[in-house]
């Protein structure tokens, strides 16, 4: 999920974590000019707190952006507390306080582009995969060639079996970047719906080269082994992805792309 993070907020909080102390006069006189118990997370003001950061608990971010939501606060800056509560109320898995402030983000700034990728995430959290649609058509409408919106429409193409549109959407998010990884796992799934077993084995690989511990792409690849006869080679992919990623299996499913009954019936003999 893409964020504005600012590298300021590390920055203070590692100062005001590490700052040298005093000897112990001074140390007696600033704890009876302020109290003991200042943290570092209370030094920091509410624009800090909201623009959130590795740092900056979901809680805490999400209360900085309340603060200046409420407060007189210009136009664009109250977009942006929106935006990055939704943000903080994605990582609390507040899906329909997300979306609303998502969707008050983008009203008050209609080209906050981040903001409907993000509420379109939202949306395939809960199920709501047309509204999840329309916001990846709407980001990309303002942004054609924005990568991570072209791979989660190709994804959702598979999921509805609207292949042509999966293959244009991978096709370009490659384009884009040659060496997106999620670009070519993507393609890879749709290669397998193809049956392109040689097509799809090639982009399985490139993403195990990336990430070996990809279960996703293990349990694909396996199951392209099994489609295209070699049985044992798939059955041992398919097992080593359901222990890096018990939900392996799930994801493909999902997408289409559905393990043999025979060859199913045989790996739970196995455990």
């Amino acid at each position: 999920m893409r964020s504005l993070v600012s590298m300021a907020v590390v920055a203070t909080l590692l100062v005001l974590a590490g700052a040298p102390e005093a000897d112990a006069g001074s140390r007696r006189k600033q704890a009876a000019a302020r109290p003991a118990t200042t943290t570092a997370l209370q030094a920091l003001g509410d624009r800090q707190l909201c623009e959130g950061g590795v740092l900056i608990p979901a809680p805490d971010q999400a209360r900085g952006c309340t603060r200046l939501i409420t407060g007189r606060t210009a136009r664009n800056l109250k977009a942006i507390a929106h935006y990055n509560r939704a943000n903080a109320r994605m990582r609390m898995a507040e899906l329909a306080g997300a979306i609303e402030d998502y969707t008050t983000a983008t009203r008050l700034d209609p080209v906050m582009r981040d903001a409907l990728f993000n509420r379109a995430i939202a949306h395939q959290a809960i199920g709501n995969m047309a509204a999840a649609r329309a916001d990846l058509d709407a980001t990309l409408r303002l942004a054609p060639s924005d990568g991570d919106a072209l791979i989660a429409r190709g994804r959702m193409g598979l999921q509805r079996g609207e292949l042509d549109q999966a293959a244009a959407d991978f096709a370009r998010a490659l384009a884009v970047s040659p060496a997106s990884i999620p670009a070519r796992l993507g393609r890879a799934h749709l290669r397998a719906r193809q049956h392109d077993w040689a097509g799809a084995r090639t982009d399985y690989d490139a993403a195990l080269e990336a990430n070996p511990r990809s279960g996703e792409a293990l349990y694909g690849r396996g199951l392209v082994a099994s489609w295209s006869g070699n049985a044992r080679a798939g059955a041992d992919d398919m097992s080593l992805a359901l222990v890096l990623d018990p939900a392996a299996a799930e994801k493909l499913a999902a997408i289409g792309l559905l393990m043999p009954q025979r060859q199913a019936t045989a790996m739970a003999a196995q455990d």
